[in-house]
């Protein structure tokens, strides 16, 4: 059970749903409630109906068809309440210091290089949430 914010919910934005499916099981594992979602779309709306939403963690390649996580990141903070204190994480398979500075001018608290262990991830989302 996580000792930081019993009522937390995570989002996940991934086009792999491999990848949704073990993410969200380590953190419903550690108690928090899971929110998953493969379109930028379904994402956003998650979070506008969500207040529990603590952190989301955005894939920046979202597919062919799909628009890409630093417009996720763009149109998330343009929706949300700024008291509401959501922590945006990029995720990326391509670790670049470019990378990171975009995803840090478009809102994002913190970006991530693929894989991610389970005690990093648990460790970031542990961070945030101890931040209030």
């Amino acid at each position: 059970m996580n000792k930081h914010n019993k009522t937390a919910g995570i989002l996940f934005l991934d086009d792999s749903l491999p990848v949704l499916e073990m993410m969200s099981r380590h953190v419903e594992k550690w108690g928090y409630t899971a929110y998953r979602a493969k379109n930028a779309q379904k994402a956003l709306s998650l979070v506008k109906e969500n207040p529990d939403i603590k952190v989301c963690f955005i894939d920046l390649n979202l597919g062919a068809n799909e628009t890409n996580g630093f417009y996720v990141i763009r149109d998330l903070r343009a929706q949300s309440d700024p008291n509401r204190n959501l922590k945006v994480v990029l995720l990326t398979a391509a670790a670049s210091k470019n990378i990171g500075e975009i995803a840090s001018s478009l809102g994002a608290d913190s970006y991530l290089t693929k894989p991610i262990g389970s005690g990093k991830l648990r460790g970031i989302i542990e961070s945030f949430l101890a931040e209030g």
